[in-house]
């Protein structure tokens, strides 16, 4: 596949403008070849072929696409056909054909993605095909000569034209690099923001619940406030957590899908009490930051939701590779009075006996609103269910394997 940087960008109106030389240059081509004498019977046909290739050839490239590697190969096979028909019959002394051995050099060497040893080769065949054709057909003294003139032509035009597009894509990198150098320092900048402001706050305040705690065991309070003081300062340490994650995320230091889930799953245990299972299947492989980030968002959100409507169930977390996806589902079990959800703010879990009254109506009930929109951002399925008494919401992103 071509790099992004290896192709300038062409607008529709640029890319329509060269479609249609190419295809007044062709009806030249036709129409010389339709009205002059053929030197030998077979040259119309074969030519005709030839100005059919390189109009496919200019289609193709006029849709601009050089993300998809079966077109950009597709015009290689082309353009080397062109110059082959056109040696074939530019051999046998036809006109016509050496706009299409011009041609086709010219788009050869003239792209920087099409490797030069496949060129060459396809040039000294060419070049043996235009030979063997004056030899067999007994073409005019004059063949010879003008193969070699728009040979010249084409190969001279194709280097200037390649080595001006090397220049233009070495450009066009320097300034991606800047960019990305540009956003690196930003992003370092605000990653010390983070890490000055929040990440010690939060420090600071788990200094002061492990202080408030002790102070309150030793005083005898009630149980239920130690607890309480105690999940507050678990839902502190674990926000840190977050807040170290993000300030490396901004640092570009990535964090593997598996180990953040079961960071995540450890710390909501310590929160609300409740079991986090989590399992991994398949073969891991490297996905996107964000895809990363999108699916930690998501679980983080699911947890939560299990944490306010069904407080104390186990809920599993179940992570799935495939060759060419990743899937994440999260389950827990509906507590006796919950619903299916419908009508439960924007799709979640209704709040089950034995849950907090406070604690479930928090959130504003976008909570399933927001995860979607993770999934949406990273291209990703995404469903929240109820079925056979359990809670579900899984998100799943198809191609995210890192070439």
């Amino acid at each position: 596949m071509a790099d992004v940087l290896d192709v300038p960008f062409r607008s529709l109106t640029t890319r329509t403008i060269g479609f249609m030389l190419h295809l007044i240059g062709l009806g030249f081509v036709v129409w010389f070849t339709l009205t002059v004498p053929a030197p030998q019977p077979f040259t119309v046909p074969v030519v005709l072929f030839g100005v059919l290739c390189w109009l496919t050839a200019a289609g193709l490239g006029w849709f601009d696409r050089p993300d998809l590697a079966w077109m950009a190969r597709a015009r290689v096979v082309l353009w080397s056909v062109v110059l082959l028909l056109g040696a074939v019959t530019g051999g046998a002394g036809a006109g016509t054909s050496y706009a299409l051995v011009a041609g086709g050099l010219f788009a050869l060497f003239a792209t920087i993605t099409t490797p030069l040893a496949w060129t060459g080769i396809v040039t000294v065949v060419a070049v043996a095909v235009a030979w063997v054709s004056m030899a067999v057909t007994h073409a005019g003294p004059t063949a010879a000569p003008q193969l070699l003139l728009w040979t010249v032509v084409g190969v001279g035009g194709g280097l200037i034209r390649r080595q001006r597009a090397l220049e233009q894509r070495a450009e066009r990198r320097r300034l991606a690099d800047d960019a990305a150098n540009a956003a690196l320092v930003e992003r370092a900048r605000i990653a010390r923001d983070v890490h000055d402001v929040l990440a010690h706050s939060l420090g600071g305040l788990v200094v002061q619940l492990d202080a408030t705690e002790a102070i309150l065991e030793s005083r005898g309070v009630d149980a239920d406030v130690l607890a309480r003081v105690a999940a507050s300062r678990a839902l502190a340490v674990e926000g840190l957590a977050e807040a170290k994650r993000a300030v490396d995320a901004l640092r570009g230091v990535d964090q593997p899908l598996a180990v953040a889930l079961d960071a995540l799953g450890a710390g909501a245990e310590a929160i609300g009490g409740a079991r986090v299972r989590f399992t991994q299947s398949g073969r891991q492989h490297p996905i996107d930051a964000g895809v990363t980030d999108a699916f930690v968002g998501i679980v983080r959100e699911a947890l939560t939701n299990a944490r306010k409507h069904a407080p104390g169930a186990d809920v599993d977390v179940e992570l799935r590779w495939t060759a060419t996806s990743v899937r994440v589902r999260v389950v827990n079990p509906l507590r006796a009075g919950a619903g299916s959800g419908v009508g439960a703010g924007a799709g979640e879990q209704s709040a089950g006996a034995g849950s907090s009254p406070d604690l479930a109506a928090s959130g504003g009930g976008h909570g399933i609103v927001g995860m979607r929109e993770r999934a949406d951002a990273v291209g990703a399925s995404f469903s929240a269910v109820a079925q056979g008494g359990t809670w579900s919401v899984e998100v799943e992103v198809v191609d995210v394997r890192e070439f």
